[in-house]
């Protein structure tokens, strides 16, 4: 075998000694296919194609390959003669562009190519899917222009992507059928090395079903906020006629409506009433009543609870409406709880129609109004039943106080004139007294508490406390008097009522009680301290709350303490129990509150 020096280069091959005299396989990846191809060219004079060549590390390559057998004047084989070229390059560009073929044929999206003057020249199977063709050959050589909705604006996108060299945006597409539909479009102007145009390239993706959703959400967005304004002008109502009345004006408004009215069914089920009625055509006469509403076309919407549009009914005229001109009308069932209550009913401008989006927004509406109308019946029921409650819990603390005043009086006589055993009954009897006028005291505070705004101002400190003390006549109380005020409401004197009862409840007759005042930049502290039994560490904090556990078993109420802490807090205040004698809270307990000074 003889090689030039091309040849021991493209194989890995430094001098010629090392190649000549040796098989021709040799430079060969595949000996058995070489032998064949051999054979082959001396029996046909010369081969042509592509081999696999091995270089002198082993590695192998693909070659264009050219054999022919060089014969003497008589014809007879003298040698054969090879060339070839190493076609590394172009095998992997070969591959390179079957694999973008295999991933514009496999691709989702839609790819075209076209000449510059915009006619068709390659699509994929996307294109032709989205397009509703079956074959290439329908589409190639066709404009691209052909393929929208507006030729004329898909002509400047195609001026613009040729002076600019790209183009990007949204189009309406129109498929085979004429149908529409949505497409993002991208194209680029493709230039070979030295820049000039070659062709047009373009990727499209539909997006029908994205538009399709974000139409929805701003449908549904718009509905939501419709339904919060009409929610909320029901929330100011006074009554259910303010709050008809608004909700319908603001239905009337937002959705540029000509006219409506609102019928409302009677306790009996039978007949509805109208119960407002606004701006509606002077020959649209709405009955002020429906005497039975299973009559049609009014059992439809009040029975069955199915909407009625009468731009499209069978019965084109709502009874009430005159000869003359049909107005595009819509009765709506106003639903609360699956339960119908009564009717939306409204008027469009002459000349429109009710769009899917309208009717709906106007179902949901008459929903909302359901849910208004039931929530305002429901907060009237609610204050009616707050007020007779209130008028039943007067009459009965007033009463029973005054049955409870005139038997403490007859209990203290009974225990000045008892002696010994019977004088403990009585007196037990007197505190059991005390305990109900606590009880019924603090249930009223609690009521004022909680329906009485406060309304702070100056109170005399001094004479309030000493008021509160003359209440307690048989407990040795210590006070040094105070010249200051504070800012508070009639409620005040039940902090000291509650306080000095509670070190009475828990020290007995023989509790001393001492309450001392001082003053602190803008607040006033105030403590009142008593020699009972204290307060445990472990139920300092537990001793405020409602219903709490007491301190020891004497007492279940758990009221008093609690009502204290919420009128300090209310007068802007803060409330603490210490131990009397600092660590030893068995001295006795020590309760220490703020509240602001009156200027």
């Amino acid at each position: 075998m003889y090689v030039n020096r091309a040849s021991l280069a493209v194989h890995g091959w430094e001098r010629e000694e090392e190649v000549i005299g040796e098989p021709f396989s040799t430079i060969w990846a595949d000996h058995e296919g070489v032998e064949r191809i051999r054979e082959g060219t001396l029996r046909n004079g010369s081969w042509l194609g592509e081999m696999e060549a091995r270089r002198r590390d082993g590695t192998t390559f693909p070659m264009q390959l050219a054999l022919s057998v060089v014969t003497d004047e008589s014809g007879r084989p003298l040698c054969m003669m090879a060339s070839g070229i190493d076609i590394t390059r172009r095998k992997q560009a070969e591959q390179e562009l079957r694999i973008r073929d295999m991933a514009m044929a496999s691709s989702s999206s839609g790819f075209t190519i076209a000449d510059l003057e915009g006619r068709l020249t390659h699509v994929n199977q996307a294109f032709l899917s989205m397009w509703g063709y079956t074959s290439v050959s329908e589409v190639i050589g066709r404009s691209v222009t052909e393929f929208w909705q507006d030729e004329e604006e898909a002509e400047a996108a195609l001026r613009a992507l040729r002076e600019t060299g790209r183009y990007t945006g949204e189009r309406v597409g129109r498929r085979r059928d004429g149908a529409t539909f949505y497409v993002i479009f991208s194209g680029n102007l493709v230039t070979n090395d030295t820049g000039a145009p070659i062709c047009l390239a373009a990727s499209l993706t539909d997006i029908t079903g994205l538009k399709r959703a974000e139409t929805e959400i701003q449908a549904h967005n718009r509905e939501l906020s419709i339904l919060n304004q009409i929610i909320g002008v029901s929330t100011s109502a006074r009554d259910i006629g303010d709050a008809l009345g608004g909700m319908l004006g603001a239905t009337l408004a937002l959705l540029d409506l000509r006219g409506g009215g609102i019928y409302l069914i009677e306790p009996g089920r039978q007949s509805a009433r109208l119960v407002c009625v606004q701006n509606l055509p002077e020959d649209l006469l709405l009955p002020p009543c429906i005497p039975d509403i299973t009559a049609l076309p009014y059992a439809e919407v009040l029975v069955a609870g199915e909407p009625l549009f009468f731009d499209d009914h069978p019965r084109p005229r709502y009874p009430g409406e005159g000869s003359g001109t049909q107005h595009p009308y819509a009765s709506i069932p106003i639903v609360a709880h699956e339960r119908i209550i009564g009717a939306l009913n409204v008027v469009l401008g002459d000349g429109n129609r009710f769009t899917g989006d309208d009717r709906s927004l106007l179902v949901a509406i008459g929903r909302a109004v359901g849910a208004s109308v039931e929530r305002t019946m429901l907060i009237r029921q609610f204050e009616m039943a707050e007020r007779e409650a209130n008028l039943y819990l007067d009459i009965l603390s007033h009463d029973i106080r005054n049955a409870e005043n005139i038997s403490s009086l007859y209990t203290d006589i009974l225990i000045d004139m008892l002696e010994g055993e019977a004088k403990g009954y009585a007196q037990k009897v007197r505190s059991s007294i005390r305990k109900s006028i606590e009880i019924l005291r603090n249930v009223s505070t609690i009521r004022r508490i909680h329906h009485e705004t406060a309304t702070l101002a100056p109170v005399d400190l001094d004479r309030m406390i000493r008021d509160e003390i003359s209440a307690f006549p048989e407990i040795r109380i210590h006070y040094d008097g105070t010249a200051l005020a504070v800012m508070a409401d009639p409620l005040l004197p039940e902090i000291f009522t509650n306080l000095i009862g509670n070190a009475v409840k828990f020290g007995g007759p023989e509790v001393e009680v001492t309450i001392g005042v001082e003053e602190s930049a803008d607040e006033v502290r105030i403590s009142v301290e008593d020699t009972g039994p204290g307060v445990p560490d472990t139920m300092k904090e537990a001793v405020f709350m409602r219903f709490g556990q007491s301190r020891n078993r004497k007492s279940g109420q758990g009221l008093g303490l609690s009502i204290t802490r919420m009128l300090v807090e209310r007068y802007g205040g803060r409330i603490r129990v210490d131990d009397r004698v600092p660590g030893h809270p068995e001295c006795g307990a020590a309760f220490r509150f703020t509240l602001k000074r009156a200027p």
